[in-house]
């Protein structure tokens, strides 16, 4: 029995719908006594479920009447009328089946077994927590089950190289630059690859670059997000970390959960972060400058208090800087390595006893342990790991362009950063730029 013209009119309209969706299945079955078709997602149905109480089935019963019987029999399958009915369902991870003048979607929603974990690089107060997995098809999933476009569009590829990597290309089709997207092609094509460790090193346009020009992130919105402003995200079989790029330099200062607050609520936040990272990159340098080279800054009552508490130190400032500096990085790092039990307790309480037993030993002073902890916080509140890093290996130069030259070194290195920050190559994309315009919407990210 031949499928009826409403039946082939709402499947002819189903494939141009999903025609630019690469996971989307038309599947015939055909017998001498019968004949249908089959319309789901791949990666959000299960196979198994489909195979065993759909196809099975079907090859097994002979007449048409006693099949649609049988699918109508279980509560998984319901009748479906219109073309929107069934888009909404291949969605939701149901199998569209078109059976003669029969209509009807079966739920075969795919249950993934890989357990999915709490992200611990990116936590946030508002919104999910749940983070990507080793696995490439459940990541694919996440994002999908998140990301409900027919323009969404996934591409396989396998890298050369020894290990052969699997990694997929995952990007709005409407939203995306088809220039960068080829670009990126040709780049992984080209790409010899031997461990995952290496993925963004290799994306890296610049490389030897001091700040990350490729975001890494474990979480599915943080990447639906990115895809809606036309970004590309690789992600690589057995990772746990997405690759997004292009990027602006704003997108490492976002947290996600400001997205979930008011828009006056969410540039409060980000403006926060900005201060910190300012206080981050000169603030050593600004203290050494000041006391060094221009001590008249400071208020009478403020110069002669920090004066007062350096009377017994036996080095100059820079010394007690660096060396404080130091046993902050040393700290940080053992609160990564740390098993997770001990980790926080073992740095509060090493803290705590290094900067008194220190200050105590006049070795350091008040102030400078002051600024030293104000430095590391502002650190913290940088919420990518990546550009983090960046910003703790650049306060070290801004404290020797301070320590040589005073306040001209420290605007000179200032000059520098923008100049070395504007120039960073970027897959065509200006790194410092304030907003990025996601096409044919007019929708901005950056500043809100």
């Amino acid at each position: 029995m031949d499928i009826n013209e409403k039946s082939l009119l709402i499947s002819q309209q189903l494939q141009s719908t999903f025609s630019k969706t690469v996971d989307f299945v038309h599947q015939e079955l055909y017998n001498p006594s019968k004949n249908g078709y089959l319309m789901y997602m791949t990666n959000l149905c299960d196979p198994e479920i489909i195979k065993t109480q759909i196809i099975a089935p079907f090859y097994q019963i002979e007449q048409l009447n006693e099949y649609t019987d049988f699918l109508s029999s279980f509560s998984a399958c319901t009748q479906f009328h219109t073309v929107d009915d069934a888009i909404q369902a291949i969605w939701d991870g149901k199998v569209v089946i078109f059976l003669g003048h029969e209509l009807l979607v079966y739920h075969a929603k795919k249950f993934e077994g890989t357990q999915i974990f709490e992200s611990s690089i990116e936590p946030t107060i508002l919104g999910p927590n749940d983070s990507l997995t080793g696995s490439l098809e459940t990541n694919i999933r996440m994002i999908r089950q998140r990301y409900l476009k027919d323009t969404f569009q996934s591409e396989y590829k396998q890298l050369a190289g020894h290990n052969k990597l699997s990694v997929t290309l995952a990007f709005d089709l409407e939203a995306v630059d088809t220039a960068i997207l080829n670009e990126l092609r040709k780049k992984l094509q080209q790409m010899d690859i031997q461990r995952i460790d290496q993925m963004q090193q290799l994306l890296t346009t610049q490389k030897g670059a001091i700040f990350p020009t490729v975001l890494m992130t474990g979480r599915p919105d943080r990447i639906v997000k990115n895809m809606q402003e036309g970004r590309i995200v690789v992600l690589v079989e057995g990772s746990s970390l997405a690759y997004i790029l292009p990027t602006i330099f704003l997108d490492f200062f976002h947290s996600m959960d400001e997205f979930y607050h008011l828009r006056i609520i969410g540039n409060f936040l980000l403006a926060i972060r900005l201060i910190a990272l300012a206080l981050a990159l000169f603030l050593p340098g600004a203290f050494i400058v000041v006391t060094s080279f221009i001590p008249e800054f400071f208020r009478v009552e403020l110069a002669l208090s920090i004066a007062g508490s350096r009377l017994m130190i036996p080095y100059p400032a820079f010394v007690e800087m660096f060396f404080l500096l130091f046993m902050i990085e040393l700290l940080t790092e053992a609160s990564i390595r740390l098993p997770k039990a001990v980790g926080s307790a073992g740095t509060t309480v090493g803290g705590l006893i290094l900067g008194q037993a220190a200050i105590e030993a006049g070795i350091v002073s008040n102030t400078v342990v002051i600024i030293v902890a104000a430095v590391a916080l502002s650190n913290f509140v940088i919420p990518i790991q990546n550009m983090s890093y960046g910003v703790r290996i650049m306060k070290y130069v801004f404290l020797m362009l301070s320590l040589l030259f005073g306040l001209l070194g420290l605007l000179i290195g200032f000059i520098g950063l923008v100049f070395y920050i504007t120039n960073l190559p970027n897959y065509g994309v200006p790194f410092l730029q304030l907003f990025t315009h996601t096409k044919g919407t007019g929708e901005r990210s950056g500043l809100q």
